[in-house]
């Protein structure tokens, strides 16, 4: 008896690279959003840090 070996067309592996490109690319996106709100939220707390100190000094120099 003779096996059957399954092949691919070219269409149907040239949509399964295409697949897996959108999937790689849709990952890098995810992990890139996720990046820029974890700087953006460092940056906020960066300024918030800033703003405290820039407070401090001022009532201490209007303290007198």
């Amino acid at each position: 008896m003779a096996d059957i070996i399954p092949f691919k067309t070219k269409q149907q592996l040239q949509k399964e690279e295409a697949m897996q490109v959108i999937q790689e690319w849709e990952a890098f996106v995810k992990w890139e959003e996720s990046h820029l709100k974890a700087s953006q939220k460092e940056i906020e707390q960066e300024i918030s840090q800033e703003e405290v100190d820039w407070l401090n000094k001022w009532i201490e120099t209007h303290d007198e």
